[in-house]
């Protein structure tokens, strides 16, 4: 996992958020790469922090990171992405 850090359209008296960057293999052995929409200060994540993924197998390029400690119904998963 690599932090992207970007100013938030909030205004000046906002610092600038980190938003997850993460990297993985879907199940069609694509490799993929997405950004999370969440961004924060002080960031959710670490640099190089393992993550579950979770997609469906029909569109990869939705993929999220697993924010809770169970999967969501319908959803594939992989874990040990970075």
């Amino acid at each position: 996992m690599a932090l992207e850090w970007r100013e938030d359209d909030q205004g000046e008296d906002h610092p600038p958020a980190a938003y997850p960057v993460v990297e993985f293999t879907s199940a069609d052995g694509m490799p993929r790469r997405f950004q999370s929409s969440t961004g924060s200060n002080p960031p959710s994540y670490e640099k190089g922090e393992r993550v579950e993924v979770l997609y469906r197998a029909d569109s990869p390029e939705d993929a999220r990171i697993n924010s809770s400690k169970s999967a969501a119904a319908g959803s594939s998963s992989l874990s040990d992405c970075c």
